[in-house]
């Protein structure tokens, strides 16, 4: 690609290939604080009326806030771990469902998802509804039809291995897939075979016919993201995207690196689904460099019809100076100026910082928000509402 210009932050957080920017068109944000609790997010329409809500996993409780105004629904208070979790109708009743990961370290972990009583939302209770335990500590959790019965299966990534818990008829099957460390996952049909597979730090594991009992074949996408030996926590953290990219039909990976400093956005191609399995997957890049990356995130944010890319720095708590980093916290989107993935530009939305932030329309107004804390550790959560359409004033009702 070539070298229009180079920008380099003076603190080296990140440098990135960038072309003139086209201002005027580019979407406009505008920030606001939803709780000073934080806690991390997913956005989905939590009461039907056709309006997204934003559903939030703190630590110590699961809870939604009602669009427009923001109202909070406690859902169920109790210690939630992971960084991801999921919105599914788990039992089919056409009401989003909520599942997510239970526990601490001193406890044995769960999976549960909590029921969505519908229409009356706001007087019954969420009942909780154990799938199953998990054993270790649940990073990234999602759902899938994997074995194509009709149900959503729930995927849970813990360092070591990932969990898969089949939805059946009389209960949850569950079954390990042992797998190199460390973090990092989403769902995609890379192989276009008509199943989802996982898509992990710098390798996927392609779905096999029968998921309940065959094994699930590894393939690398790239080694850089799994291979790491500094004999550091830190070593093979990623955060990862699928999306196409360049225009071609053909699915594309990206990633950054979550937990480390020096490492670029970079994303990965093959020409066709078929290569998905044997390779190689090309390498492109979308920043030289962006530190401390837990948000990556997909969508077309300016509606020009091709996918663009959000990352975001965190900031780490103060506890152990050995980890701690340094302001600014940028949040940048990286959009796909040519639709092909080969020109980069960045606007720079907020210096606050987010962590795991997700992309969701917000109240479906037909643009994509992004929503997120600050950081894992302290509020507060945050919503930057995507301007490019007009929204319902906050005293609005229904």
């Amino acid at each position: 690609m070539p070298k229009q210009s180079l920008l380099i932050c003076a603190t080296g957080l990140f440098a990135l290939m960038v072309g003139k920017l086209p201002a005027p068109h580019l979407p406009q944000f505008q920030q606001r604080a939803i709780d000073p609790d934080g806690g991390h997010a997913q956005v989905g329409d939590m009461n039907g009326d056709g309006k997204n809500d934003i559903v939030v996993h703190h630590a110590s409780y699961l809870a939604w806030f009602e669009f427009p105004n923001f109202t909070k629904h406690m859902v169920r208070r109790a210690k939630f771990s992971g960084d991801r979790f999921a919105l599914a109708d788990v039992d089919g009743d056409g009401h989003l469902d909520i599942v997510s990961g239970k526990g601490r370290a001193e406890t044995r972990f769960q999976i549960c998802w909590y029921e969505n009583p519908g229409g009356s939302f706001r007087r019954q209770q969420w009942n909780e509804h154990v799938v199953g335990s998990q054993g270790e500590y649940v990073k990234d959790l999602m759902t899938a039809d994997l074995n194509n019965d009709g149900r959503p299966d729930v995927i849970a990534r813990s360092h070591g291995m990932t969990q898969i818990f089949f939805s059946r008829s009389d209960g949850w099957l569950s079954r390990k897939v042992l797998h190199p460390d460390k973090e990092g996952m989403t769902l995609a049909d890379l192989d276009a075979d008509g199943d989802t597979d996982i898509v992990l730090n710098g390798y996927w594991l392609e779905t096999p016919a029968a998921p309940e009992r065959d094994d699930f074949v590894q393939h690398t996408i790239s080694e850089r993201w799994m291979n790491q030996q500094t004999g550091t926590w830190q070593d093979n953290c990623a955060s990862v995207a699928v999306g196409k990219i360049n225009g071609d039909g053909v699915l594309d990976v990206v990633y950054s690196h979550s937990e480390k400093v020096g490492w670029p956005v970079a994303w990965y191609s093959v020409k066709s689904p078929a290569q998905a399995r044997k390779g190689p997957w090309s390498e492109q890049i979308v920043a030289e460099q962006f530190d401390w990356a837990e948000t990556l995130q997909l969508g077309d944010v300016d509606r020009d019809g091709h996918l663009d890319v959000v990352v975001a720095k965190f900031e780490r708590d103060h506890e152990n100076p050995k980890y701690t980093n340094s302001p600014p916290f940028p949040v940048v989107v990286f959009y796909n100026t040519k639709g092909n993935g080969t020109q980069w530009v960045s606007k720079e939305i907020s210096k606050n910082g987010a962590y795991a932030a997700v992309l969701g329309d917000v109240g479906s107004d037909g643009d994509l928000d992004l929503v997120g804390p600050r950081t894992y550790w302290d509020g507060p959560l945050q919503l930057w509402e995507n301007t490019s359409h007009p929204r319902p004033s906050s005293t609005s009702t229904r």
